[in-house]
């Protein structure tokens, strides 16, 4: 157990120093403001959350996995509620929300809404 949490844990330490500083590092410093930066980021967050609520002593590869098919939200960075299977044409859509920002130039934005869901009447594919 305790060598699978030094593993994820490990893997999640060089996940951020490759967010971090990849995209300097490889001579791509545009790609650091690139809004995948942040869900990656996100994502990170969210699994160590779950890694420390199960417990590094308690940590196994099936409690790991059953705590993130569990997980209903909030994604850290990310949206509010998750609900994968909603759309069974599409089971790794786990989220229908977004919200929007305006970009005012400098790297400054305002966010114009809360998080939006479609309407009642969507339909997937159309």
């Amino acid at each position: 157990m305790r060598r699978i949490a030094v593993v994820l844990g490990a893997a999640v330490v060089l996940l951020i120093v490759e967010i971090s500083l990849g995209a300097f590092h490889f001579g791509q410093p545009k790609l650091a403001a690139d809004a995948w930066v942040i869900v990656a980021w996100g994502q990170v967050l969210t699994t160590v959350k779950l890694m420390n609520k199960i417990g590094v002593k308690n940590l196994t590869s099936q409690r790991f996995m059953n705590a993130i098919r569990n997980f209903k939200g909030p994604q850290a960075l990310g949206a509010p509620s998750l609900n994968c299977g909603k759309y069974p044409a599409e089971p790794a859509a786990c989220n229908d929300q977004t919200q929007f920002f305006q970009y005012h130039g400098a790297g400054k934005f305002t966010r114009l809404t809360g998080f939006l869901r479609p309407p009642p009447t969507f339909k997937l594919g159309g």
